[in-house]
């Protein structure tokens, strides 16, 4: 019930936030190339025989569970940082983007 409500008041809140300028946009699209970079790494080492990490998925999630989870954690992340202030924005989505890139390179490796 509490994810539930949390949810509800992350779509509430939106209609309160600033307006999204050009720098705005552009870490959002670093955000979006972070997840999708992590989400098809993910893939990729799960078809060699890795094992998926992230405590909200399962050891072995398969590839609609991947996208699923990608699916959430992108909507999630726009939902959030409509929801914030216009510098925390930023700031959210660009540590958003390097992690996504970090686990990339990491999901790679394997």
């Amino acid at each position: 019930m509490t994810r539930l409500a949390f949810v509800l008041l992350l779509i509430a809140t939106p209609a309160a936030a600033q307006s999204w300028n050009a720098g705005d946009r552009r870490a959002a699209g670093a955000a979006a190339v972070g997840i999708a970079g992590d989400c098809a790494s993910s893939v990729v080492a799960l078809n060699r025989g890795a094992r998926e990490l992230n405590p909200f998925l399962t050891a072995r999630p398969g590839t609609f569970g991947i996208l699923a989870g990608c699916a959430i954690g992108g909507a999630t992340t726009w939902l959030v940082a409509d929801a914030l202030p216009r510098p925390w924005r930023r700031r959210l989505l660009l540590a958003i983007a390097v992690a996504g890139l970090a686990l990339t390179f990491h999901n790679l490796r394997q």
